[in-house]
């Protein structure tokens, strides 16, 4: 029996060893990825073979499984200590030599060429030759030295990057379809050897190096066409590389080079008119170049989406939406607001056809809803004027809660409180004011002013309907809301729209008197009586308007609204005692405080035969 167990024991131990040798093997390929300088970082791998089918002392077989795991970790120590120096000589020191002899060729061919030293295609056979040698000095020793080589096929593409364009751009050796072809072969090997290799370095080094050749190389004569038609090549070649790898910081630099480049071009070459259509093409097609871009490898790879990736969506849609916003406003302003409403329908449209095909996260598919709600609400401001504004986001933000409710997503509903916050930010700062001038309006126009009859308050009306509208929505909802935030969003729409209506009335009151001023029926009245009138009628608006809240408060079950009607009486209580009792004439204050108190006491009456309704269950609190 203990021989048995003996074996067993030494079969757990080298079962264990195994483990810790795997572990140990994929632990040094992650490193080789991470510093790619896996010829600098290679650990031999530890082996253990039985050459004898006997038993051995378990003590022996423990001492020598702990040896080994000491010799791994001791090389382990030493590549630590040793990796930041590796990483400096053997790949930056490599990288920072080709960007210099990048600049050096491209500063040569410049220099060259303003002082005649070397004759045009002599430049180009030289830039084209050097190129040749670096990218098959690459191939040589990638073998061996895989962190020197990528650096040199880097530098090979830069060359020929540098030369093609100067060939076409510079010089005009070669026409528009021969420098087309042969940068596209030329991205096609950065791409080809990138993926080859598993080397980001040498994607890197060719896109910078691409992006950077029409600064090196500016030329005054400009070919736009060629220009753009280069940098799409570009592009092209990094979304073939997002079918394979997810390489994000390719991703962003070739993003941020096209759009310097492209607006630079905007900038210089656009009056808006000439080359319309050449921006509008070439804008559009890096819009759709960088979508793509953005999602490819997440859905061919059905991998997560990361934080980058929604930071590329949402700039790529505003920097589009932006740049397409200067090239329309000259010749096409009126299709402004147009454009706006149709980035919303696409961007509402791409996840139904994606999700035939892939799942969308939902994250993925908060971000899309998001970039089609701000595009329809920013179109309705380019579009419309004014009040019309207001209005059509009332309007937005009651569809999108009722669609939020109907089709159970939370998030359309953050969205339609959203565009309702922005409806009460205009009434409050803007829409009220307009109200006010309407007076000086109709005076100035000979023109009637009459109070809630204008289009103005017609218009407020019916935003405050609006947010009525949203109130019902939470309340026959109120099943499907669990965050007690939201339980109480209706309470806090509910007091905005009463306020918001009350203001209404005070202000129309307000300038129907500031018009009944002007006209000659008024120039035999005192003007002392006509502020008489017109402050007992606001206390009348507070005091009417506080019965009516505690009345439907009552009747509806509604506890909110007949607490709202408290905060009202105690304000009208405040008005009419302190401020009526100092300003009004004798005769109004009989009417002030007549007013008051009836309604007070038929409130208290109401509250007597009614106190069932307190006493029990409210519906908004069941």
């Amino acid at each position: 029996m203990g021989q048995e167990k003996e074996t067993m024991i030494i079969e757990k131990i080298n079962r264990l060893q195994k483990r810790i040798n795997q572990q140990q093997e994929e632990l040094q390929e992650l490193k080789m990825i991470i510093n790619q300088d896996t010829d600098k970082l290679e650990v031999k791998k530890q082996t253990i073979e039985d050459k004898e089918k006997k038993p051995l002392d378990i003590s022996v077989k423990t001492r020598e499984m702990i040896h080994k795991s000491e010799a791994v970790q001791g090389v382990e120590d030493k590549n630590s200590k040793n990796n930041l120096e590796l990483k400096i000589g053997g790949t930056w020191i490599n990288r920072i030599g080709i960007v210099a002899i990048i600049f050096a060729l491209a500063y040569f061919l410049k220099y060259a060429f303003d002082n005649n030293l070397i004759g045009p295609m002599g430049r180009i056979a030289l830039g084209i030759l050097a190129g040749l040698s670096l990218l098959f000095a690459g191939e040589y020793f990638h073998k061996k030295y895989v962190t020197f080589a990528q650096g040199l096929s880097g530098g090979g593409i830069a060359f020929l990057f540098f030369s093609i364009f100067a060939a076409f751009q510079f010089y005009h050796f070669i026409d528009y379809a021969v420098a087309f072809g042969l940068l596209i072969l030329t991205t096609a090997v950065a791409v080809v050897l990138s993926l080859r290799y598993n080397a980001l370095a040498i994607l890197l080094l060719g896109v910078v190096s691409g992006f950077l050749t029409p600064f090196l190389l500016e030329s005054n004569s400009v070919n736009d066409i060629g220009l753009l038609s280069y940098i799409l090549i570009l592009d092209l070649g990094i979304l073939s590389v997002a079918f394979f790898k997810k390489w994000k910081i390719v991703n962003y630099i070739s993003y941020f080079a096209t759009q310097i480049v492209f607006l630079l071009w905007l900038s210089e070459r656009f009056d808006g008119v000439l080359r319309f259509w050449t921006a509008e093409i070439f804008v559009t097609i890096f819009f759709i170049i960088f979508f793509a871009i953005s999602m490819l490898y997440n859905l061919v790879k059905n991998k997560s989406v990361y934080t980058f990736d929604y930071v590329l969506i949402i700039l790529n849609a505003g920097i589009y939406f932006l740049t397409n916003y200067y090239i329309l406003s000259e010749k096409y302003s009126w299709i402004l607001g147009l454009f706006a409403v149709f980035m919303a329908v696409v961007y509402f449209v791409i996840p139904y056809f994606i999700n035939k095909n892939y799942q969308l996260q939902k994250a993925m598919l908060a971000v899309f809803f998001g970039a089609a709600l701000t595009f329809l609400t920013i179109a309705i401001p380019i579009q419309l004027d004014g009040n019309w504004v207001t209005l059509s986001w009332a309007v937005e933000g009651l569809v999108l809660l009722y669609i939020s409710f109907a089709v159970m997503v939370p998030k359309i509903r953050v969205g339609g409180l959203i565009i309702l916050l922005f409806t009460v930010f205009r009434l409050f700062i803007f829409d009220l004011s307009k109200i006010s001038s309407l007076a000086w309006k109709a005076v100035n126009q000979q023109k009637a002013f009459i109070p809630l009859i204008n289009m103005e308050s017609i218009i407020f009306i019916i935003c405050v309907i609006a947010l009525f509208g949203s109130v019902l929505l939470y309340s026959k909802n109120k099943h499907l809301l669990a965050d007690s935030f939201e339980k109480n969003m209706l309470i806090i729409i509910a007091i905005i729209a009463n306020v918001l209506l009350i203001l209404l009335l005070i202000q129309n009151t307000s300038a129907y008197f500031e018009y009944y001023k002007h006209q000659d029926v008024a120039k035999n009245l005192n003007m002392y009586d006509l502020r008489n009138i017109q402050n007992f009628i606001y206390s009348a608006i507070l005091i009417l308007y506080s019965m009516t809240t505690i009345i439907v408060g009552l009747v509806g079950k509604i506890r909110y609204l007949r607490l709202f009607s408290f905060v009202l009486f105690l304000i009208s209580i405040i008005k009419v005692f302190l401020f009526d009792l100092s300003i009004l004439d004798k005769s109004f204050r009989i009417l002030s405080f007549g007013l008051l108190g009836i309604i007070l006491i038929g409130v208290s009456f109401m509250y007597n035969k009614y106190k069932y309704i307190v006493i029990g269950v409210d519906d908004d609190e069941e």
